[in-house]
Order: C-alpha cells, then structure tokens, then sequence
C-alpha cells in the first residue's frame, strides 16, 4: 500500500496530513518564532538605551532561518517513508520545503506543489484526501 501525504506549510505553522490509512491523520508543527512587540513604557529601563538594546538584523535573520530549518527537519522525520508528498501552502516556504526535501529524500519520491491560502484543519484534510483519492474505475 503506498503512503501519501499533504503538507501544508508557510514560515511558522506546517500542518502534515497523512491519508495512508484512507481517514487522514493530521500532525501541526510550529517554527518557533515569536512576534517581537515594542516595549511598553512601564517595561523600559531609566535610561534610554542600554548595549543590549540592539540586535542586529543578520542575526535575527540567521535565528528565523534555523528555527525554519529545524521545522522543516521535524517534518521531514514524521512522514518517514513516503511514496508521494503534495505540498501546499501561500509564500516561499512551500518552495524552500521542497529544495530541503529533495536534497534530503528524493529516492523515488513523487513531489507535487501548490500555491493555496489558509484553510481550516478540516478544510485541509478533505483536500488532501480528494487529491490522493484513487480514481474510481467504470465498468460497463
């Protein structure tokens, strides 16, 4: 029996559903990055800045992409052995899983992409199962 599963993915959320048991079971992943606020005035120090208040741009950019990379990787080990993998999602990240799958898994692995906006848990799961839904054969 072959296992299939749909992904649907952007930079902070990856939502893995896998129909091999025809029902579709579905595994959440998050990245781990935080929103940053503006401090409020009664969380400020006395003076106006202090050395650690700067942290440069490179290196908030350097944490995201790992916290990305390290989501990626904990997919990747929870669909295992997959023979067809769809993934979906709304920006870059889909494209970014996929370079990251096919330099890690790409023996014999049928990868499909598609561009799709946020949809709710059932939503997704009645789209994945639709989609890797064995065609019906007609005999007359």
């Amino acid at each position: 029996m072959s296992k299939n599963v749909g992904i649907w993915i952007d930079r902070k959320h990856a939502f893995v559903v896998d129909v091999g048991d025809g029902r579709g079971h579905l595994s959440r992943f998050h990245a781990g990055v935080d929103e940053t606020f503006p401090p409020t005035e009664e969380s400020r120090a006395k003076h106006p800045y202090t050395r650690n208040d700067f942290v440069s741009e490179k290196t908030l950019e350097r944490k995201s992409t790992m916290e990305r990379v390290d989501m990626y990787e904990q997919v990747m080990k929870s669909i295992g052995s997959v023979d067809a993998v769809w993934i979906l999602g709304p920006g870059e990240a889909k494209d970014e899983f996929e370079n990251h799958l096919r330099t890690r898994h790409t023996h014999g692995v049928e990868i499909e992409v598609t561009t799709s906006d946020k949809m709710t848990e059932p939503q997704l799961i009645a789209k994945v199962l639709k989609h890797f839904a064995e065609p019906v054969e007609i005999r007359r």
